[in-house]
């Protein structure tokens, strides 16, 4: 009685439950993964005297000055932005930097997918338990590389494409915003256009559903009975 009126007292006051604990250890187990994962040197430090390069140039490489058998040829950089954004955070906090921000990125990315399995199943504890057997999977490759600041993107498109679908809010303008960035951090930028064409192909795969029961409906009506008689109990 006591902590219902306290409630009613207190409408707004949070209030800790075990779901919240659930979100919160699974938060913290996939930012855990990145703060105690080194950083192998495989093109880590490539990337950062790419991103040094285009400060000290102001302009986007497209002579390769690194390599001994391309030296001096031309090539494309697909991922300035990420090596930009690298040397920069590198630049402002060093390695220990580097690390916080690699662990929000990737929290961030499955923090969106985690958020989606609770939009479509309504449970937190099998939402959580799915997310974290996907991380056996997926981990390896949480490197500090461009392709780990893609993963938040694709999060992003497939958070906004489902929603769409489900009739929620309506942020599509977000996706040529977000392609932007996207294009000039990975290549995989390709996905995102995969992600629209699949969201394209459920919604013509439900309407042609949808018009097969309609159509189905109307045939097993019987003829020349009025619409009020077969809605009789």
């Amino acid at each position: 009685m006591i902590q219902e009126q306290a409630s009613q007292a207190h409408p707004s006051r949070f209030t800790l439950t075990l779901d919240h604990v659930w979100l919160a250890v699974a938060l913290m187990l996939i930012a855990l993964r990145p703060l105690l994962t080194p950083i192998p040197p495989n093109d880590f430090w490539w990337h950062m005297a790419t991103g040094r390069a285009i400060i000290a140039q102001g302009a986007i490489p497209v002579i390769d000055s690194f390599s001994y058998t391309q030296a001096g040829q031309p090539f494309f950089n697909q991922s300035w932005l990420a090596q930009l954004l690298m040397y920069g955070i590198y630049q402002l906090g060093g390695i220990p930097l580097t690390y916080i921000f690699q662990a929000l990125v990737i929290a961030l990315a499955y923090g969106l997918l985690l958020r989606l399995c609770l939009l479509r199943t309504g449970q937190v504890q099998l939402s959580v338990s799915l997310l974290l057997m996907t991380l056996l999977l997926s981990f390896d490759n949480w490197l500090v590389r461009p392709q780990s600041y893609a993963l938040p993107l694709f999060a992003g498109f497939l958070t906004i494409l489902t929603e769409y679908r489900l009739g929620g809010k309506n942020r599509l303008w977000l996706l040529p915003l977000l392609m932007v960035l996207w294009v000039n951090i990975h290549g995989s930028f390709v996905l995102g256009g995969v992600l629209i064409g699949g969201t394209l192909a459920a919604e013509w795969l439900q309407r042609i559903v949808m018009r097969w029961r309609e159509a189905a409906s109307w045939a097993n009506k019987p003829i020349g009975v009025p619409e009020a008689v077969l809605k009789r109990p």
